[in-house]
């Protein structure tokens, strides 16, 4: 054979090698950072170790597909770099989304989507379905809707208080503002004090009606539609 014909057979080895270097498979159980593999070729793999991005860690499911890298082109270097499963991918993304989600589909799946507009959607699977937030040990459990649902739940009591105590205040000033209007019209008071007890009562009076819309606002929000008026949550 001719230097040239072994030049080529060299090549066609190490571009046959090169191409199987990645290979395409199918995960054959629940990974965990470890797991089996078949490769479409029918070749299988065990304890796969399945690298992932720091920060972020997930259980694939059975079934799903997996691309190895056979690192120094040996089958016992194979490590997984990516992985996925049609059957359970959102649809729905519009340009610039990205989402978290789990192993299921369709109304059935738990989300949490950051939107190209700013955005940020969580959704439980269903209605029933909880987002709990642990703050210092306290935790607010979302019972399949909004963050404003969850934060009423942690402010309803102090906010509950802070709303009657505004209506009591409104009320009191209220009524002191009647009071000094009417007794700015009793004799026995000059012109500048008649005149002064009336502007005062109008004060307390418009005092009164601001801490009564004070406490409608705190009211309003507890009730969960000040957010949605002001277009914060959906």
């Amino acid at each position: 054979m001719n230097v040239l014909g072994q030049a080529q057979q060299a090549a066609e080895r190490a571009l046959e090698r090169a191409r199987g270097l990645i290979r395409r498979g199918v995960l054959q159980l629940e990974a965990s950072y470890f797991c089996g593999v078949e490769a479409h070729d029918g070749e299988t793999f065990n304890d796969v170790e399945l690298w992932q991005q720091f920060g972020l860690a997930s259980r694939p499911p059975a079934g799903g597909e997996i691309l190895l890298a056979l690192v120094g082109g040996r089958g016992e270097g194979a490590i997984g770099v990516a992985t996925t499963d049609r059957a359970h991918r959102p649809t729905g993304l519009a340009a610039g989304d990205a989402m978290l989600y789990g192993a299921a589909s369709g109304s059935d799946q738990a989300q949490v989507a950051t939107r190209a507009d700013g955005d940020i959607d969580v959704f439980p699977a269903t209605p029933t379905d909880k987002v709990n937030i642990g703050t210092q040990g306290v935790e607010a459990m979302l019972l399949g809707a909004t963050f404003d649902t969850a934060l009423r739940a942690l402010v309803t009591t102090p906010v509950s208080g802070l709303a009657a105590a505004f209506a009591a205040l409104a009320t009191a000033c209220t009524d002191a503002g009647t009071g000094l209007t009417a007794i700015s019209t009793y004799g026995g008071f000059s012109s500048d004090q008649k005149s002064k007890l009336s502007t005062a009562g109008g004060s307390m009076t418009a005092a009164g009606t601001a801490l009564a819309g004070t406490a409608a606002l705190f009211t309003t929000f507890l009730g969960g539609s000040y957010l949605a008026t002001q277009g914060r949550v959906s």
